[in-house]
């Protein structure tokens, strides 16, 4: 959906949530679409490395494993 029409769509909704008349059951609804039109703040990468092992060895086999990927 495009910028200008997330931000036509959430002054319409702005525009209904000043009528006075509206029941309570309406108004929480119109908040709710306005809080999810509003633009989302971009994304933050959260992986981190916290110094564990990316391989680690098997006790038994002696064997090598893969336990994590980095993905950028």
């Amino acid at each position: 959906m495009l910028q200008s029409n997330l931000t036509e769509a959430h002054g319409l909704v702005a525009e209904m949530l000043t009528n006075k008349d509206l029941p309570p059951t309406v108004i929480s609804g119109l908040k709710a679409v306005a809080t999810l039109l509003n633009p989302q703040p971009p994304s933050i990468n959260l992986h981190f490395d916290f110094a564990l092992p990316m391989v680690v060895e098997n006790p038994y086999s002696g064997e090598q494993l893969l336990v994590a990927a980095v993905s950028f």
